[in-house]
Order: structure tokens, then sequence, then C-alpha cells
């Protein structure tokens, strides 16, 4: 059975032949999510309408223009800043779907490979690629929305499904065209039961980011390759599990195994066949003698054809009965 420590040392053990490389990649993750995400504040164009009321507000203080040309001026500044905001809001969630989205399953691809030595950069951009990429866009898409509706039921719902769903992207990673309700049928099935255990998992680098806040925010980037390596080898795990309890079919998901010649923890230790036994150590037949309960055990054989009970065993009876018979004589 896998335990957080162990965990975070296999972590620590990978991430010792890409470290640099993983920070390297999460800043430019980093960065293509930063432009990205502002994109829709460039187009609304709410700075400039904004501008364009304060020039009018001192033209009318200087007398440059009347009352009514003033309100005139605000109402289409209104009007602008509205639609620029509406169109905003619709940027942003398209750039969501079809960029942020697939750049998280590239993250996940980028740490699955490199911890069987395949480290490259282009695996970031892995969902991208034209025979797969509007699958993932598709069930990333459905996810998003399914968590943000559970989210409208007083947020806890929503934290519940996000935990979830929260292994649908590497499940993409390692297979980009599974169906979509299936991608999320296999994440939230091998997530009962092991919500909480993530979640105290993730809590458990509280202390990391507690130090980081002393840093202004810029050891985050030291920060999150281990974190996103540990995440990783939660997935392992899971993955394992899903093989092993028929929750993943066969070829959905690739077998689970260590990165040879990396040492470390292996993420199957505990596990029957590669993966997840929920029965380890439990024998139901325990203290039975290689049968199950026989009903009929210690009575007499019954013939299966015409259902006759055999004669009972009276040997000790018809002995008794003999040594009275030998005393009355």
């Amino acid at each position: 059975m896998w335990t957080n420590s162990m965990l975070k040392e296999n972590a620590k053990s990978v991430l010792k032949n890409f470290y640099w490389m993983a920070v390297l990649a999460l800043v430019i993750v980093s960065v293509v999510s930063g432009v990205a995400n502002n994109i829709p504040n460039w187009v609304s164009g709410t700075p400039s309408a904004a501008s364009s009321v304060t020039q009018a507000i001192d033209a009318a203080k200087d007398g440059e223009i009347s009352d009514s040309e003033m309100q005139a001026i605000q109402s289409a500044s209104a009007a602008s800043s509205g639609v620029g905001s509406v169109l905003g809001s619709i940027i942003s969630i398209a750039i969501t779907f079809f960029v942020i989205n697939p750049l998280s399953v590239g993250t996940c691809k980028f740490f699955i490979e490199a911890r069987s030595g395949s480290v490259e950069i282009g695996n970031l951009f892995y969902a991208f690629r034209k025979e797969h990429y509007l699958n993932i866009v598709k069930t990333l898409a459905i996810m998003t929305v399914k968590i943000f509706l559970w989210s409208l039921l007083f947020i806890i719902p929503g934290i519940i499904k996000g935990y979830a769903y929260c292994l649908t992207p590497y499940i993409l990673a390692e297979n980009p065209i599974i169906d979509s309700k299936r991608a999320m049928e296999i994440s939230e099935q091998t997530m009962n039961g092991e919500k909480m255990n993530f979640f105290v998992l993730q809590l458990s680098f509280i202390g990391w980011w507690i130090l980081v806040l002393f840093t202004c925010g810029l050891g985050s980037y030291f920060l999150n390759p281990y974190i996103k390596a540990t995440e990783t080898e939660f997935f392992m795990c899971m993955k394992a599990k899903a093989n092993s309890s028929n929750i993943a079919q066969y070829g959905e998901l690739p077998e689970a195994g260590f990165a040879g010649g990396m040492g470390g923890f292996d993420p199957n230790a505990g596990f029957q066949n590669n993966g997840y036994d929920p029965n380890a150590g439990y024998n139901p037949n325990a203290g039975f003698q290689n049968a199950p309960y026989d009903p009929n055990a210690g009575m007499g054989s019954v013939d299966p054809y015409n259902q006759t009970p055999a004669q009972p065993q009276n040997d000790s009876f018809d002995n008794q009965n003999n040594n009275n018979d030998n005393f009355n004589q």
C-alpha cells in the first residue's frame, strides 16, 4: 500500500534526472497561460473606454462640452464596457477550452514520459496534435462544465466533483482517443475512496507554500515540479488500481510500471498482478479446510436419485444391547 512519504520519495528520485527541465517546462506553461488569460482584457477594450470617460469629465470641467453631451458619452461608454465584458468572458471561456485545458494534458504527458527517461519539452504541446486535439478539448470541456454546474450547489459539491475527475487529464495523456464519457467514468470510479487521500497529499505541501510566501511567489517555480511529480506518482498508483480492479477495460490504460533504472518507490508494491488488490491479505475461506461448508457433513450419504437417506450408523447402540443380553443370561 502506498503512502504519502513513499510517493514523495519516489518523486524526488525521479526528479533528480530532469529537475531543471521540469522547472523550465512549468515556466513555459505559466507564461503561455498568463498570456492567454490576458487576451480577453486586451480585446474587451475596457481600459480605453474608461479613459474616454475620464477625458470627457475633464472636458466638462473646462466647459468644453455640455451636460447632455456628457451624459451621452457616459451612456455610450457604459454600453461599450458591457459589450467588452461579454466579449471578454466569451474569449476567456474559449481560451480555457482550447488552450489552457489541452496544455494541462501536455503537462501531465511531460511528467509521465519524463519518469521513464523521455524528457522532451515538446510533450507539453502533445494535446495540440490534430489527430486527438478535438477529443481532448471536448472531454475537458464537458468535465469543466460539469464541475461548474456542481459548484452552483453551494460550491462543496463542485469541489468533490473536481477531485472525482482529477485523473481525467492524466488518462487523456495516456490515451488521447478514449471516449469522453469513459475517461471521466474511469477517473470517478478510481477516485472512489481516494478523494480524501489525495486531498491530504496536497495538504502535506502547505509548509512549502508558507515558505514560498517569503520569496514573493518566486519559489513556486521551484516547488511546482516537486508537487507535479508527486501527483504523477499518485496517478500511477491509481492507474494500477483501475487496471487490476477492472475499472479500466483492456487497452484503455497502459499497464502501470516504474521507470527502469531510476530507483525509488515502486508504485506496484503491495499490488497483485501489477495492480491494486482491495482484498490483499484477506482470505474469505480462512479456517476452512480446502472446501466450503457442507450442510450434510457428519450425516450419512444421500442417494442423488431417490433422495433416500442412508441408514444411521448404530454400532455403539447395538453393542450395548448385546452386552445387556449377555448379562440377562
